[in-house]
């Protein structure tokens, strides 16, 4: 009885302490807390920054996204099954009546007043805490995935709203410059035939007129898919539009040793790390339902004084403890909740095996955008434009000297613009790449300085 009731007093002092494991995720989840709250400056409202940095956006996402909101909720929400499992049941009082009193030497009994406390098995207790603990690793895991999906996702939209606005200012320079030439072509048909010349340039103009209409109906959606990326209402108000896209250094690793960093730091395989141990802390859970509970009691009995004189102890109210613990003579439960754990932690693991693959294909098709990207900007921006340039400047030289015709002109302003437009795209293209290396490799990349 003895070994049984300091069982019980250790396992009274024990229920309700903090683990150091659970310390250690509270600790985790407030620094989390803090540094949200420290990079909003506890603004009450989102504020846009003035100038459309990147950085800035992807600070602005982190806290005010409402979907890293809840990934957060969900992860403390987990922390919280902790000390809902890792404590004793609620302990029960009963009271009776005695239909017929039982007339005893000492006096009749007329009611009893019982008190019960179930005391789980000790082990159970804690492999249930850490069942609730691994669950809470899980979303903590979650919550580095989505934040990096968020960031994958403002990144994209960046993207796409700074190219809108560098195509814009390009092809407004275009049109500046056919201005030019029809003024030049004006003049031209004063003193010669020129006529066809004009007309052409004044047909080029419209086609550069329409495409610049068309970029700036664009400004608005692609202003709200970077507004909806945010957090951010008020999707008619447009952003502020991004001077430049912005380059990244990216890892210069070869791909075998990329794809180590992937096994080892992405977020999303840590999910799926974390639900394997989760049913392994299953596993251990369900093992423990073949020991038995304990109940712990104590009986008070009133008792009224003895009709007889002389009677030693009349009246005296007896009291009972008692020990009782259940039978888990029914396996089958038992047995079940094994097998499930055990599945699931199988399934898990083949989850983890498919998940992986598919994050190195696409890991191997994001290096290949990034390269491909890094390939055409430096054509573009190295060879091509510098030499198109050089290009158009002669032909409209010899165009107002009348050498050649000014479909030449057009065809060299045609391709300046398309080179000028393919070097916009290739850093947007850059720039999501390595927004979705970010998000594999579970890292983020600092800014670069790129010449223009």
């Amino acid at each position: 009885m003895v070994p049984r009731i300091c069982l019980t007093v250790l396992c009274l002092l024990l229920v309700g302490c903090r683990s150091a494991r659970e310390e250690q995720a509270w600790r985790e989840l407030r620094e989390v807390e803090e540094a949200i709250r420290a990079s909003s400056h506890r603004a009450q409202e989102p504020v846009i920054p003035d100038e459309a940095e990147l950085d800035a956006f992807l600070q602005l996402a982190l806290t005010n996204s409402p979907d890293l909101k809840r990934a957060f909720e969900e992860w403390q929400a987990a922390l919280l099954q902790s000390p809902q499992v890792f404590t004793l049941p609620d302990p029960t009082i009963s009271f009776g009546v005695f239909a017929q009193e039982v007339e005893t030497r000492v006096g009749p009994q007329r009611f009893r007043i019982g008190l019960r406390q179930k005391i789980p098995w000790l082990p159970r207790l804690f492999a249930a805490r850490d069942v609730a603990l691994a669950a809470a690793d899980v979303a903590e895991a979650r919550f580095a995935a989505r934040k990096f999906r968020l960031y994958e996702k403002v990144s994209h939209a960046y993207a796409a709203y700074a190219y809108n606005g560098r195509a814009l200012a390009q092809t407004r320079e275009i049109l500046e410059l056919l201005i030019q030439l029809e003024a030049v072509a004006q003049a031209r048909l004063q003193t010669q035939a020129g006529q066809a010349d004009l007309i052409r340039v004044q047909v080029e103009i419209g086609k550069v007129e329409d495409h610049i209409a068309s970029l700036e109906d664009q400004r608005s959606p692609l202003s709200a898919r970077l507004r909806a990326a945010l957090g951010l209402s008020g999707s008619s108000e447009l952003l502020p539009e991004p001077q430049k896209i912005p380059s990244l250094v990216a890892p210069s690793d070869s791909l075998a040793v990329l794809v180590e960093k992937l096994a080892a730091h992405n977020p999303e395989l840590a999910v799926v790390s974390e639900k394997i141990s989760r049913a392994e802390e299953a596993e251990a859970l369900a093992e423990e339902g073949w020991y038995p509970d304990f109940t712990v009691g104590v009986d008070w009995i009133e008792t009224d004084g003895a009709m007889a004189h002389g009677v030693d102890d009349s009246g005296k109210d007896p009291v009972v403890v008692s020990l009782g613990l259940n039978l888990p003579i029914f396996t089958g439960k038992t047995r079940a909740r094994v097998d499930q754990a055990r599945a699931e932690k199988r399934a898990a693991s083949w989850e983890l095996a498919d998940t992986r693959l598919l994050l190195e294909a696409e890991l191997c098709q994001a290096l290949f955008e990034w390269r491909d990207a890094q390939r055409r900007l430096s054509l573009y921006r190295d060879t091509l434009i510098p030499k198109q340039t050089q290009s158009l400047t002669v032909t409209q030289t010899a165009y107002e000297a009348g050498a050649l015709e000014f479909l030449s002109v057009i065809e060299a302003e045609r391709t300046l613009l398309e080179f000028q437009l393919q070097l916009e795209r290739s850093r947007a293209d850059a720039l999501r790449a390595l927004a979705t290396l970010e998000r594999l490799l579970g890292e983020r990349f600092s800014m670069a300085e790129e010449s223009e």
